[in-house]
């Protein structure tokens, strides 16, 4: 299910040395056939880098800031899961469409986070939005 990224970053990845925020709770309920799910995080104080995905400022980050997201991306890179963000398919419509490519046949792929932009991101670093 699209849902169980926050849990399955969680057990694939725990808090990646401090930059994830813990997963304390998860509740599944279903009323009227419809199922809801409510997931507690631990609270972040730190505001996110940018209001929403678009970056709009200059970034006055610091170098180790920047090291951070490299090494955190890097672990995420080195993660094995089963959990599929961007489907070949999607690749074979897409860069026909939008850049006049073909798909290559064969793709390597690594584990990432699915929704990484500037308001995911706080300073210190923390990843949101698992």
């Amino acid at each position: 299910m699209l849902w169980e990224g926050t849990e399955t970053a969680h057990k694939a990845l725990g808090t990646l040395g401090g930059h994830r925020p813990e997963l304390l709770a998860i509740r599944d309920a279903v009323e009227d056939g419809v199922v809801y799910r409510a997931e507690l995080s631990e609270h972040l104080d730190a505001p996110v880098i940018s209001p929403d995905p678009i970056l709009r400022a200059p970034l006055d980050l610091a170098p180790e800031w920047w090291n951070d997201l490299r090494t955190v991306l890097g672990t995420v890179a080195g993660t094995t899961t089963d959990r599929i963000a961007v489907r070949h398919e999607y690749i074979e419509r897409t860069l026909p469409e939008f850049l006049g490519l073909l798909a290559p046949k064969t793709i390597e792929w690594a584990t990432a986070h699915g929704d990484l932009h500037w308001a995911n991101l706080t300073s210190p670093l923390r990843i949101l939005d698992w």
